[in-house]
């Protein structure tokens, strides 16, 4: 009888071992583990896409180490200035006061800062140029017209033909800025004939309202039965006055305003005759 006993009591025991371990390895809890990658950059305004890496957690919380953060679980992120930047992961599980921190820094990269300089008036007559220089702080340069480039990797570009020019002009870290030129306007002056149909009476005018060399006149005007386009250029060949139906009025101004004193150019066509070009000087 004291045997049985002694045997049932040491059962007994085994099993509360037994259940006294398995309860111990249910309590058990396993540690975040905080891990994250990026691609992109490294430049401002380059999107950075960051990838977390992390085990065992149930949230993620990221400081960019610029006043920015996020819970997105794979965010990006875009960088306004240049300069180090420490990017802190941690990892949480829930439920628990477990975390887990990883940190890396990333190295933000300036743009180029540059403006465009020209060395004359975007608008001039063919047969003239005008340089373009990129000036400011950057390593290369390349030049591009209408999209193609022009194989130039200079600084400055001398151009001649009308249209937008761009300069791509970039860092050693691979930082790249774009900046197109105003328009290149290319006028073309029309050379005075031989044969002359349609006569500008005075080469001079003088507008100050005295009734001498007030208008731009033209020869027997009122014998001209269609009517007569007038264009009036400046001297470097920018159209100041245009008008279809000129009525022997133009006095020297634009859009209402007095043009200043200067050497100005003219085409006359229409009437059924023969069009013709010449100068005018205006002084006041």
């Amino acid at each position: 009888m004291n045997r049985l006993r002694a045997i049932t009591i040491i059962y007994c025991i085994a099993i509360l071992s037994i259940g006294s371990s398995v309860y111990s390895q249910e309590k058990k809890v396993l540690v975040p583990s905080a891990d994250f990658s990026y691609t992109g950059g490294p430049c401002v305004g380059d999107i950075i896409k960051f990838t977390n890496n992390s085990s065992d957690y149930t949230s993620v919380y990221w400081d960019f180490g610029n006043d920015k953060q996020t819970y997105v679980e794979n965010p990006i992120h875009i960088f306004a200035q240049a300069g180090t930047f420490t990017i802190t992961l941690t990892a949480t599980k829930s439920g628990t006061s477990e975390t887990n921190q990883t940190q890396q820094t990333i190295d933000i990269s300036a743009l180029p800062d540059a403006e465009l300089l020209y060395s004359g008036d975007t608008s001039f007559l063919s047969g003239q140029s005008v340089d373009i220089t990129a000036v400011g702080t950057f390593d290369f340069s390349e030049w591009f017209f209408e999209g193609e480039t022009t194989n130039q990797v200079t600084e400055s570009l001398n151009v001649m033909a009308e249209g937008y020019y761009t300069a791509k002009l970039s860092t050693t870290e691979g930082c790249l800025l774009e900046l197109t030129s105003s328009f290149i306007e290319v006028n073309t002056i029309i050379e005075p004939t031989d044969s002359i149909s349609i006569v500008i009476v005075n080469g001079v005018m003088t507008p100050n309202g005295d009734g001498l060399n007030d208008v731009l006149l033209i020869k027997d005007f009122d014998n001209i039965i269609d009517p007569i386009i007038l264009t009036v250029y400046n001297r470097w060949g920018k159209i100041i006055h245009y008008d279809e139906n000129y009525d022997n009025l133009w006095n020297a101004t634009r859009d209402g305003k007095e043009l200043p004193s200067g050497t100005y150019y003219y085409y006359v066509q229409g009437g059924g005759k023969k069009g013709t070009a010449g100068f005018i000087d205006i002084l006041r």
